[in-house]
């Protein structure tokens, strides 16, 4: 049976394009079956899609599709041979979608009150189990108060479903793909994976870093996709041809 998962919220730059594509590129490279369905309103995966396809070894494909909105709901029958929908999904959610909705949000005043606002909605549309995932939380040791604070949301939006662990704040998520995740990336979203999809919990490769993995003198993963971002050009420019004025 297929299961739906989708990645939703009212508050933009909350990371709900980002955890999409990392938990697709892990269920994809453990041999599920995967479409991913864009439906964010500026198209976010749609496009790095398309970018990443221009780093792909030649003669290599991805592991699974990124299709539009009218892709998939004009199709739907068609996808029941996939073992996971992903649906990056702004908050287009309708009382006939059911599955899980993975509302992702950062402890600031602003990203939550929008986050209240959403999940009164979706009390009123119903049809998908509520799961809320902490992302880009500082490693920083926090405040006695500010520690009060966040536990006081975990409590409230625990009233209404289930919280994931959280996603720390990282550079890594910045270099996110639409084809693979590093063993670093890996990491950082492995413990709410493994709690998302208990049936596709991470691998120990898929978390080991071997010495071809380890990171460079830069700090980047030997990732050959993302390597491939941070290529010297290959020519130095001309220090002359630089204006300083």
């Amino acid at each position: 049976m297929t299961k739906e998962i989708l990645f939703a919220s009212r508050k933009g730059g909350t990371g709900k394009s980002t955890l999409c594509a990392m938990v697709a590129n892990h269920l994809a490279n453990n041999g599920m079956k995967v479409a991913v369905i864009d439906c964010d309103n500026c198209y976010t995966l749609t496009w790095r899609r398309k970018s990443d396809m221009k780093i792909l070894p030649e003669g290599e494909n991805p592991k699974y599709p990124i299709l539009t909105d009218d892709d998939y709901f004009d199709k739907e029958h068609e996808f029941d041979s996939y073992d996971y929908v992903l649906i990056d999904n702004y908050d287009m959610v309708s009382e006939d979608r059911v599955g899980v909705l993975i509302i992702p949000f950062i402890y600031s005043e602003m990203v939550l009150d929008s986050t209240f606002r959403f999940i009164r909605y979706m009390k009123r549309v119903g049809g998908s189990e509520l799961v809320f995932l902490p992302n880009e939380v500082s490693g920083y040791k926090q405040s006695i108060k500010k520690k009060d604070i966040n536990e006081n949301i975990n409590w409230i939006l625990g009233i209404f479903g289930k919280i994931l662990p959280k996603v720390s704040n990282s550079r890594l998520m910045d270099q996110v793909n639409t084809i693979s995740n590093t063993v670093e990336q890996n990491l950082l979203i492995r413990d709410f994976v493994n709690e998302l999809v208990p049936e596709c919990p991470m691998s120990d490769e898929e978390i080991t870093i071997g010495e071809e993995d380890a990171p460079s003198g830069d700090g980047h993963q030997n990732n050959p996709i993302q390597r491939d971002l941070f290529e010297p050009l290959d020519t130095d420019p001309d220090p002359t041809s630089i204006n300083m004025h």
